[in-house]
């Protein structure tokens, strides 16, 4: 089985590069450190990402490490669905 790109960004000294299986953190052109990919969405912001899931989101350092979570009793759609129409 193949593991394409999908995306990738730089922040700071930190490549990110986001495929199929893992996103991968490299660090002066190699890899630091990898995630497995849950196929949910990620977003990279200046000091930090996010992992978004269906009821989850996890903060990580530029670095990968776990920095916190917010746990959603439905899913987050659900919520952003309720905040804009009602």
């Amino acid at each position: 089985m193949t593991n394409p790109i999908s995306f990738i960004t730089e922040y700071n000294d930190r490549k990110y590069i986001l495929t199929h299986w893992y996103p991968y953190i490299l660090k002066d052109d190699k890899i630091f450190r990898y995630l497995k990919n849950d196929k949910e969405n990620y977003k990279w912001f200046k000091n930090e990402f996010i992992h978004q899931a269906t009821k989850q989101i996890v903060l990580f350092d530029r670095d990968g490490n776990k920095k916190g979570m917010l746990l959603f009793k439905l899913p987050i759609l659900q919520y952003v669905t309720r905040t804009i129409f009602f």
